[in-house]
């Protein structure tokens, strides 16, 4: 049975494209059995910064240690979407299109359309930075992204944020995160931090940037996606980016 999981995975891997097994599970290494490539892999796998949530795929979350940035969309009139699913149906569901997903976050493209508007959301992580676009890009107005910093799964995490600046970090302080927001000026409503979707957004997470430079870096890391996806699949390298 456990065999039969580490093979599972593996194939819904490669079922999402984008996927290479890191160097550690090259040639070069002996591992002896299925299970243990398969506990080396979910080790492997389980750190940085993802959409690891399942309850939303625009919830970017830091594990091992379970804190997030969460993303909420409200229209004009006021109307929040909080929950995010790919393949989700209904009158007031958004609607989402998979662009691309690298298996471990480093990139990330999700198209969202809801209530008229359409938004690029990508994303772009190393380690413990990472860097969140959103682009509007039919040019409706009147939105705001609503983000909230989030400490999940009873990890019990420290969450400090205003309008300034997010600080995010495991119990004991070991890894320390400092978010900002770029673009239009930021609320401060409740929990949300809120801000108009009407320009471009960026969420800078560990690291300080210019809005053009964030943009500059996600662009650059969806260039090398392209790039690697054309070298293992060819023509078909479109239909295995996400």
């Amino acid at each position: 049975m456990r065999k039969h999981l580490f093979c599972l995975l593996i194939i819904m891997m490669y079922s999402f494209g984008s996927v290479s097994i890191p160097y550690a599970y090259s040639m070069h290494t002996t591992i002896n059995t299925p299970m243990q490539q398969y506990h080396s892999l979910q080790k492997e796998l389980a750190k940085g910064w993802n959409t690891w949530d399942t309850r939303s795929v625009l919830t970017h979350v830091y594990l091992p240690y379970g804190f997030a940035i969460d993303l909420n969309l409200i229209d004009m009139n006021g109307h929040r979407a909080s929950q995010f699913k790919v393949g989700a149906r209904g009158i007031d569901k958004p609607i989402l299109k998979p662009h691309a997903h690298t298996y471990d976050g480093t990139y990330t493209k999700m198209e969202v359309k809801w209530h008229g508007y359409a938004w690029m959301i990508e994303s772009a992580a190393k380690g413990s930075t990472n860097i969140i676009i959103v682009t509007n890009l039919n040019g409706k107005k009147g939105a705001k992204l609503a983000v909230i910093p989030k400490s999940l799964w009873g990890r019990g995490n420290i969450i400090h944020y205003n309008s300034e600046e997010i600080y995010l970090a495991p119990k004991d302080k070991s890894v320390p995160v400092k978010a900002h927001l770029l673009g239009a000026p930021v609320e401060q409503k409740g929990r949300d931090l809120l801000i108009s979707t009407d320009t471009q957004i960026a969420i800078c997470c560990g690291m300080t940037s210019t809005l053009e430079q964030a943009v500059q870096r996600v662009k650059q890391c969806g260039e090398e996606f392209v790039v690697e996806n054309k070298l293992k699949y060819g023509k078909n390298y479109r239909n295995r980016g996400a």
